[in-house]
């Protein structure tokens, strides 16, 4: 069918996007709420996020091994894990100037004969 002059081929537009959990995290984790200061006994407003921070730092100031280890994959990045492989592999290799193997069906001792 035909689009007809001056008429949306979308009239109901681009569908919602849905909501996945990460984006509900950061909208709950900018959220204020109140927390009751024992040393002032005052109420204050307080964000989610800056909760979260200052808990995972006392855990850290307590020795909490799994908060020390966050801590330090979050602003370090993980350390690379070197894995070392050998493979036996039937035939010659050769190396080319690409990423890329050719595998061939000789082997040495079938060159030099």
């Amino acid at each position: 069918m035909p689009f007809k002059k001056g008429q949306s081929g979308n009239p109901n537009g681009r569908p919602r996007k849905e909501f996945t959990i990460s984006d509900l995290l950061r909208a709950k984790l900018d959220e204020e709420v109140e927390v009751f200061d024992k040393a002032t006994k005052e109420i204050s407003k307080i964000k989610n996020s800056d909760l979260v921070v200052d808990r995972i730092l006392r855990a850290v100031r307590n020795g909490e091994k799994w908060a020390i280890e966050m801590l330090l994959d979050r602003i370090e990045g993980k350390p690379q894990q070197r894995i070392e492989q050998t493979t036996e592999i039937e035939g010659s290799l050769e190396m080319t100037q690409r990423p890329s193997i050719i595998f061939s069906d000789t082997t040495a001792e079938d060159e030099t004969e």
